[in-house]
Formats: C-alpha cells, sequence, structure tokens
C-alpha cells in the first residue's frame, strides 16, 4: 500500500507550513532512517500535520520502524483525510474496501475514493467511475460513472478510455455518439490497448461513427493480432481466408488460425483444421489426419462445427478408421447446441439405423429441429419421412420436436453458419 509519488506530492505540499521536527522526520524517513522519523513524525501528526499523519499511516500500515498495526493506520489515515490529504484518502478507501484495519465497508470505501476522485486522483477517478456503474458503495448511477470516466480519461488512463467510449457507443449515461466512441477507442489503441483496437477495428468494420473501411479495420485488427490476443488473430486469420481487407492468402489464413488455435481459441482450431484439409500444396489437398487434433480440440472445447466435423469424418473414415458409433456420438453433441447441420446429420443415421437402431420417430423430430432452423435439405427430408410415417408416429415426432424446441429457446433463434 506504499504510495511514495503521493508521499512526494504531500511533502512539498505540506513543508512550507511545517515546523521543524516534521521536516527532520521526513528527512529521515527518505533515508530509510525509521526509527528517528518516527519520533520526530508522531509529535507533528498529535500537532494536527495531515503530511506527518499520512506519513506515520504508512509506516504502520508497512511495519516501518514499528510493529505493523493496520488499526493504527486506518485511524492516521482518516485524520489525514479529513483534512484533505488526497492521498490518505484514497488508501484509506483501499483500507475499507479491502477491510483491512476496518471492518470492509463499501459505503465509506466509495465516500473516500469520491474525496481523492474530487482532488484530481486519476487513479481514484476511475475505481469511483467503476462503483457508480457497479452500484458499490453507491447507488448506482450511469451518468456520474460515465463523468468520472471522462476524468480519467483526460488524465490518458487507459481503461477509463474504452470505458467512455463504451458508453458514447451505447448511450449509457450519455448520450449515443458513435464518433466520439472512435475517437476514445483510437486514443487508446494509439496506447497501445488490444482491446480499444479491436472495438476501433469493429466500428470501421461496421461503419458506425466512421466511414466503413475494410483495409483500416484490418490494420486495427492486426495491431491487436501483433499483440497476442487471440480474438484478433482468428479474425486476421478469417479476413486473409476470405480476402476481406487484404489479398486473399490462405497460407497467412493458416499461420494466424494456427497463432488463435495455440492459445486455444476453439473457432480459431475448427478453421485450421477444415484449412489443412484443404491444403493446395498437397496433391490431393486433403488432410484429414493433421486436421483431427485440431477438430478433437475444438470439439472437446463445446464448439459445434467441430463436433459435426467430427462425426463426419468417423461417419467417413477419414483421417481416422471408420466408426458409426463415434460419428453419431459427435453429431448428437452438435445437435444438442443447436448446430442444424449435426441435427440433419444425426437425423440421417436414426433414419438409416447407422451407428444405431432405426427409429423414424426419433429422425423426424431432428429434421423438424434443423428444418426449423431454416435448413432446406432438412425441411424436404421432414416433409419426405412425414408421408411415410403412421399417424400416431408423426404426431410423436411433432410433440417431441415441440417440445425440444421450447425448452431450448436461445438455442432456437441463434443464427447458425
Amino acid at each position: 500500500m506504499k504510495r511514495p509519488f503521493y508521499i512526494a506530492i504531500l511533502f512539498m505540499l505540506a513543508l512550507a507550513g511545517c515546523n521543524h521536527n516534521f521536516q527532520r522526520g521526513v528527512e529521515a524517513y527518505k533515508q530509510g532512517n525509521y526509527a528517528a522519523a518516527l519520533a520526530d513524525l508522531q509529535p507533528a501528526a498529535e500537532a494536527g500535520n495531515p503530511g506527518a499523519q499520512f506519513t506515520l499511516a504508512e509506516m504502520h500500515a508497512n511495519g516501518l520502524g514499528t510493529p505493523k498495526n493496520d488499526t493504527i493506520a486506518v485511524q492516521w489515515y482518516e485524520r489525514a483525510a479529513e483534512q484533505g490529504a488526497a492521498a490518505a484518502q484514497f488508501t484509506l478507501a483501499d483500507m475499507y474496501a479491502a477491510g483491512r484495519g476496518a471492518p470492509a465497508n463499501e459505503a465509506l470505501a466509495s465516500k473516500w475514493y469520491e474525496a481523492a476522485a474530487a482532488q484530481g486522483i486519476a487513479e481514484a477517478q476511475l475505481i469511483i467511475a467503476n462503483r457508480y456503474s457497479a452500484g458499490l458503495g453507491v447507488t448506482q448511477d450511469d451518468a456520474a460513472a460515465t463523468k468520472w470516466y471522462g476524468l480519467a480519461a483526460n488524465q490518458d488512463i487507459i481503461e477509463a478510455q474504452i470505458k467512455l467510449a463504451d458508453a458514447y457507443l451505447d448511450g449509457i449515461g450519455i448520450a449515443e455518439k458513435p464518433a466520439l466512441a472512435a475517437r476514445w477507442y483510437r486514443t487508446a489503441g494509439n496506447s497501445g490497448a488490444a482491446e480499444a483496437q479491436m472495438k476501433l477495428a469493429g466500428l470501421y468494420d461496421t461503419g458506425r461513427g466512421l466511414t466503413k473501411n475494410d483495409a483500416t479495420a484490418m490494420e486495427w485488427y492486426r495491431k491487436a493480432a501483433d499483440q497476442g490476443d487471440a480474438r484478433a488473430e482468428f479474425i486476421v486469420g478469417f479476413r486473409h481466408a476470405e480476402g476481406i481487407g487484404v489479398a486473399a492468402n490462405e497460407a497467412n489464413a493458416r499461420r494466424w488460425y494456427r497463432k488463435a488455435a495455440e492459445r486455444g481459441l476453439a473457432e480459431a482450431q475448427y478453421n485450421l483444421g477444415v484449412l489443412i484439409t484443404r491444403d493446395s500444396s498437397l496433391k490431393n489437398g486433403r488432410n484429414f489426419a493433421d486436421a483431427i487434433p485440431w477438430w478433437q480440440r475444438a470439439a472437446s472445447a463445446g464448439n459445434a462445427e467441430a463436433q459435426n466435423a467430427l462425426g463426419v469424418a468417423y461417419f467417413k473414415g477419414q483421417g481416422v478408421k471408420k466408426d458409426l458409433g463415434r460419428a453419431i456420438g459427435w453429431f448428437q453433441n452438435g445437435a444438442d447446441q443447436g448446430f442444424s447441420e449435426s441435427q440433419f446429420n444425426l437425423a440421417a443415421m436414426h433414419e438409416n439405423g447407422q451407428g444405431t437402431q432405426k427409429d423414424r420417430v426419433e429422425a423426424y423430430k431432428w429434421y423438424a429441429i434443423a428444418a426449423n432452423d431454416g435448413l432446406r435439405k432438412a425441411y424436404d427430408d421432414r416433409e419426405r419421412l412425414a408421408r411415410r410415417l403412421k399417424k400416431a408416429e408423426l404426431q410423436e415426432g411433432q410433440r417431441q420436436a415441440r417440445n425440444w424446441l421450447v425448452a431450448n429457446p436461445i438455442l432456437r433463434d441463434s443464427p447458425r453458419s
């Protein structure tokens, strides 16, 4: 909790009007002679000198020249804080927030953070802004949060710049102004904040708040990717694969997908596997054996497309030994997540008795669910199978499909590639 930069400020402010003992105590403190410092600062603090009170609090908080005692530290921080010492106000707020030296008290923490913030302590401005945003120790107030974010942002606090931009973008606590959001994202992005670089790239992608520009969006995505942001690496890979804002280049796409995949991003692992199976440098361009491990990692992380890809691989014996039991298991996993291709494939296996016993009701159910997602081939097969089912079978399949859709509204309404 020792804040030498604040101590230095207090020293400069306090020295002009303080007594000789205080000056001597400060010098002893700076030289690490804490016993001498304590002897001179104690009487100055008791006489009401806020600089002495703050420094004495620091010594008790950190066990410098005296046994560490947070309770005594809080008492001296409070006496200095009540006299307007910003550093003491900020540190006292930290103590109340952590329950250190006094029972945890969010209201008192917020009170003192705001007092320090009002005196221009940038870190306190950010913290009180976060507290107003969350309603922690204060009544939740987006307008107050945005005010403090703005003050901290103007003191070059990157987190505050990003949150101020978020507020302008979504109209939270302030009028919606996407152009100002772009300005603050750019400011933070120019300071190296990958999050801001990603968000600014997204604005160039959509043309919100500034002119849509795929090439400029790519530049900002690349800045974030160069810092190791996995999501940015994935997007850069995708844009190289699709030729968006940059010339299409499969080799570059694979390189960036691999970076993101190695960081554990399931989407990148799946896409990398797909590109490996399409490697134009190979004679037949179909390298499933090297793709399978990436799909397995993505599938194990819950990526439905990878689960479906593994199902197809086991169904056809591509890169793995053919295994209909495993195929239907992976299709089931993807289907349960609402992936329509897996639902269709699962339906077909139930209809044909592949990897499981024939079950036309179960097949109809999954065709119907996939058709509800807009998959045309599933609609066609649902109608074809419906003509072959007995009335009771058809009604049961319809009932099961309806029940699944009601039980899975988020999956049902999610867009699918």
